[in-house]
């Protein structure tokens, strides 16, 4: 069973959200005190009947995404343009942000400064990262050329370049890439660290997690933080212990991929949750195609590049990485990374949320190790989230004072995440046997129950920023 939840004063808010074996839900509510049923304090939700039709199925896929290459509109009538046109004009934009990005880094900038510094000590992370090595990227320059090369590989991010001629957010601005580059490079060196370490009695993600709770254990942290932000610890701390076991020698059971995908399902819920309650309706639609294939659940299929989990075998040697490889593993990765930037970009110190994703050892990683990404995406967000409660205490405030949301790139981001979603589950389908799309048909159904329960609650709640 994965569950989220966590127990609060606070009135009319979701409090826990239960998937079980049986894929039931229990969703309770507290208000004024008082703990009850979903049922009972909402309006009954309109439940799918069946699953959603098929999609038209008849367009070509690319054998390096398993995305739908035919030509077509996907965003906008206004802006509509052909995949090969998409292509070139995105790789052409994101060039040009590379060009201004080293432009706007001071003279003599580095990587390991002050700025680098001050990140590690707020982390109470000074000891750890004594021991590890810091120079797998030698110039901000190097960095930045890596990063860019990670957004260029993702067909979605591309797509974003071309329509918005390489302004994709405030958050990456050329000005905001710069001044995120040394936490970049903090968290692409713990990742790194982590990911690669061979298993041994006391791994670098054991003492991770608990330099980071020792600090959180100090630090007045709640007050500045939302409910969202909450569950995310409560629902973050799971895995990494249990990863941190990996690492120890703890064997990868059978049956794992199970509950990492309800883990994970949960995990993405709960922002589509938040997406919807900040009116971004179109990305957490996105995240749907996500939970339903969330992991790599039999039946698999050799077409479909999915796979049971298992442990990460890097050179001949055990790595106590569990590997979770879900169908079209690239795609997937693709979608997961641009649905959850057009999330991040939400924040108001959005440039900081988007340095856990395309920090090249989250953001470039998948393409040759797919099924380690979501070890990863987890280390980076893990300490992402502790910064962000640390630097609130610090001073004294959940909301900085600098804003780089724009809703006009975010309702953009969601609409065109959308539409790679629906392609994404088309090219799952092409490819999926028969026995296999049975399978799947009563899964989604199921999770559409789910979701729709999770999203009235959203629209329920009143609205709030991330």
């Amino acid at each position: 069973m994965a569950v989220a939840s966590y127990r609060s004063k606070e009135p009319r808010t979701i409090l826990f959200v239960s998937l079980k074996a049986t894929e039931t839900v229990t969703i309770e509510i507290c208000q004024d005190g008082c703990w009850g049923d979903a049922a009972a304090n909402l309006p009954r939700p309109k439940l799918p009947d069946t699953a959603h039709p098929d999609l038209p199925l008849s367009s070509a896929l690319s054998p390096t995404t398993g995305l739908v290459t035919t030509p077509r509109a996907r965003v906008g009538e206004d802006e509509a343009v052909t995949e090969s046109t998409a292509n070139e004009a995105g790789q052409s934009a994101l060039r040009e942000l590379e060009r201004r990005t080293l432009d706007a880094l001071p003279d003599g900038a580095t990587l390991i400064g002050p700025e680098f510094e001050a990140l590690v000590s707020g982390l109470g992370l000074e000891a750890l990262v004594r021991d590890i090595p810091l120079e797998h990227f030698a110039t901000p320059d190097a960095l930045v050329h890596a990063m860019v090369q990670g957004i260029s590989a993702n067909p979605i991010l591309i797509r974003l370049a071309a329509e918005t001629h390489g302004a994709l957010h405030p958050g990456l601005a050329p000005q905001a890439i710069a001044a995120a580059l040394p936490y970049a490079h903090l968290l692409d060196t713990l990742v790194r660290a982590v990911a690669t370490e061979p298993v041994r009695p006391d791994p670098l993600l054991a003492r991770l997690a608990q330099a980071l709770a020792a600090q959180r254990a100090v630090v007045s942290w709640r007050p500045h933080s939302i409910l969202f932000e909450r569950m995310k610890v409560a629902t973050v701390d799971r895995p990494i212990h249990k990863r941190a076991g990996h690492k120890r020698g703890d064997p990868i059971e059978p049956g794992l991929e199970v509950v990492s995908d309800r883990l994970l399902a949960v995990n993405i819920l709960e922002a589509m949750f938040q997406d919807v309650r900040a009116g971004c309706e179109d990305n957490a639609e996105a995240g749907f195609e996500l939970i339903v294939e969330a992991a790599g659940l039999s039946p698999t299929e050799a077409a479909l590049g999915s796979a049971p989990n298992a442990e990460w075998i890097r050179s001949g040697q055990p790595s106590g990485v569990m590997t979770i490889t879900p169908p079209l593993p690239v795609a997937w990765c693709d979608l997961y990374q641009s649905w959850n930037l057009a999330f991040c970009s939400n924040y108001r110190n959005a440039s900081a949320y988007f340095m856990k994703l395309l920090t090249p050892a989250v953001g470039c990683g998948y393409r040759d190790a797919p099924g380690a990404y979501m070890l990863h995406r987890t280390v980076a967000l893990y300490v992402h989230i502790h910064r962000e409660m640390f630097d609130r205490a610090a001073r004294g405030a959940r909301l900085p004072e600098e804003d780089q949301r724009c809703a006009a790139a975010t309702e953009r981001w969601g609409r065109l995440n959308r539409s790679a979603a629906q392609d994404y589950r088309a090219a799952v389908l092409e490819v999926s046997s028969t026995a296999r799309l049975q399978h799947r048909a009563a899964r989604r159904h199921s999770r559409q129950r789910l979701w729709a329960l999770v999203k009235l609650a959203a629209q329920w709640m009143p609205s709030g920023e991330h």
